[in-house]
């Protein structure tokens, strides 16, 4: 599903100033090209919360403008 930037990058803000952990990830490419790069940090996550790990709390961002 694409989401627009600006609708994304408004709804991370109002989350975190609610006290929201958040991770925001902006990929450039098309649906295949960010779906493809997106499997190792997304299976990464994955497999910490299965491990027992806790989600990092607070906001933090990735190639926000």
């Amino acid at each position: 599903m694409w989401v627009p930037l600006e609708g994304a990058e408004n709804l991370y803000d109002d989350w975190c100033a609610q006290g929201a952990s958040v991770r925001l990830e902006v990929y450039l490419g098309e649906h295949v090209i960010v779906g493809t790069s997106g499997i190792p940090g997304a299976s990464a996550w994955i497999d910490e919360r299965l491990a027992g790990r806790p989600a990092p709390s607070g906001c933090s961002r990735f190639g926000r403008r």
